[in-house]
């Protein structure tokens, strides 16, 4: 199994927000290995886990780490869970690959729900207008914080960031104490 360089003593950072996107900071405090940050979503009060892993690997592998330990490769699905993500990314200075993937017919759907790609955050329209890619990413260098699809067999850099991804876990399943 592969270990987990970033996570022998994390930060979890409960996070809520409102209606408006606002977020406030409840709690810090240092914990031994369950995730990086975790979101309380605004409206339906479930608790997601983000892991951080520091591996410059394609999406296929990304996705199949994630699947393999119990979580899933990152969703964002809310503005304001993409507020969060931003917050939390930009110390990473990585690109980071996003659970959404194009399917056969040319719409993006997200890798393990069945639910359509919603606008957040592009990088020149949306994702499949300008992109040659099937798998999203997340750019947090000079681009800060747009979304890209590129082929998802990627391991090069991308404006000269490598790749790294973030698995999510809701709170209360399996989470991996080191990995």
């Amino acid at each position: 199994m592969l270990k987990c360089q970033a996570l022998l003593l994390a930060s979890l950072l409960m996070y809520s927000g409102n209606h408006e996107g606002n977020a406030d900071i409840i709690d810090n405090y240092d914990i031994t290995g369950s995730c990086d940050f975790e979101y309380v979503h605004p409206i339906t009060k479930q608790t997601s886990c983000y892991l951080y892993k520091d591996e410059h690997v394609n999406w296929f592998t990304a996705n199949k780490n994630c699947n393999e330990n119990g979580g899933l490769l990152m969703n964002i699905e809310t503005p304001y869970e993409n507020n969060f993500i931003k917050k939390h990314v930009a110390k990473f200075d990585r690109n980071i690959w996003l659970g959404l993937r194009k399917t056969n017919v040319g719409d993006f759907i997200y890798s393990t729900v069945v639910r359509h790609f919603t606008d957040f955050h592009p990088d020149e329209g949306k994702p499949g207008d300008k992109g040659d890619g099937a798998c999203v990413h997340m750019f947090t260098s000079k681009k800060q914080f747009l979304w890209n699809d590129i082929p998802c067999t990627n391991t090069e850099k991308v404006d000269g960031k490598p790749f790294a991804y973030i698995c999510e876990f809701r709170r209360g399943e399996h989470m991996p104490w080191y990995w």
